[in-house]
């Protein structure tokens, strides 16, 4: 089935509607700031840690990333408003 040019993978009546359409460049963001990550700990070995990834991000920006059962989820926290300026700012 081919899915038409239109679809859109939200209702415009959910009340997150805001976050929905947001969660994508979030994401988008999360992969840069990973490349930047690998790059920062050279002398990491092994699997990916998501905890540390979790902690170098929110000492670098400021964000607490939600991280459930090992995995990212789609929300956040913002601790620090200074490192999540400097987050828009690069970022977005």
């Amino acid at each position: 089935m081919k899915v038409p040019i239109y679809f859109e993978d939200y209702d415009p009546q959910d009340p997150d509607l805001e976050f929905r359409k947001n969660r994508w460049s979030y994401w988008n963001v999360l992969k840069d700031i990973r490349a930047e990550y690998i790059a920062d700990c050279i002398i990491q070995q092994g699997p990916f840690d998501t905890e540390d990834f979790g902690r170098y991000v929110e000492q670098k920006y400021g964000i607490k990333m939600h991280i459930d059962y090992g995995k990212i989820t789609d929300k956040y926290d913002i601790v620090d408003e200074k490192l999540y300026t400097f987050f828009i700012l690069k970022w977005k």
